[in-house]
């Protein structure tokens, strides 16, 4: 993931850790944000939650994906293998696939490997979470964490309008945390996933005032970091 998405991401899973075992299927349970580092491994999964099940805790390895990459699922066992070896603790992995151009046949919940002519020696499956199939009403009602892909889910152009109203409302009715701002930064990045600039900054115009966001000064940031690399490189 570009370093845009890859903050966006990360940052949702901290703001609403538990939204998203329940956005995978596994909701109840007392989730914590632990070290997503493989320190064996020259490299890092997304996020990794430890969730705090009554019959025994176990990990959840999230990998966001926006672009076709073939070589996720494999990506995806390492990760899984090094984590339960790092934590001996069983992992369930997720990718979370937030544009279809990232839907790739081989992306599909099982990875196998096999030499020719024998069953496979390995075997490993994962969940598959294709964002923009999620029903929307379940977003718009959901946790913290995960209500920014609101926008990208299963909803046409003509509906964002009443979607992002029932957002505003929701951010700033009765309850909504202090940081509840930073979730425009991040619905801003994720919907230009989808849409045309023009059309994200006419929806969000006047919801919040995004250089008071955190997440948005990163963005900002990172793009001043970028123009002065391109700088450099053409001087």
């Amino acid at each position: 993931m570009s370093k845009r998405f890859d903050a966006t991401l990360k940052g949702l899973v901290e703001c609403g850790p538990a939204d998203w075992p329940a956005l995978a299927g596994y909701p109840g349970h007392p989730v914590a944000v632990i070290d997503a580092d493989i320190s064996t491994f020259t490299g890092a999964s997304d996020k990794v939650l430890r969730v705090e099940d009554p019959l025994g805790d176990w990990l959840l390895d999230l990998n966001f994906q926006r672009g076709p990459d073939a070589t996720l699922p494999r990506r995806m066992h390492v990760y899984n293998v090094l984590l339960d070896y790092r934590h001996d603790l069983p992992v369930r992995s997720v990718a979370v696939l937030l544009a279809p151009k990232a839907h790739l046949t081989a992306i599909n919940g099982h990875y196998a490997r096999q030499f020719l002519g024998e069953p496979p020696h390995v075997e490993f499956r994962y969940r598959v979470i294709r964002v923009w199939e999620l029903p929307v009403a379940a977003l718009l009602s959901g946790g913290w964490g995960t209500l920014p892909l609101a926008p990208i889910s299963a909803v046409t152009e003509q509906e964002l309008p009443g979607i992002v109203a029932e957002m505003k409302a929701r951010v700033t009715g009765p309850g909504a945390p202090a940081a509840a701002k930073d979730r425009w930064a991040a619905t801003y990045v994720l919907m230009g996933l989808r849409y045309e600039p023009a059309l994200i900054n006419h929806l969000l115009r006047g919801v919040i005032a995004m250089e008071e966001s955190t997440t948005y000064q990163v963005i900002v940031q990172e793009g001043i970091q970028q123009g002065i690399q391109q700088g450099i490189q053409q001087g």
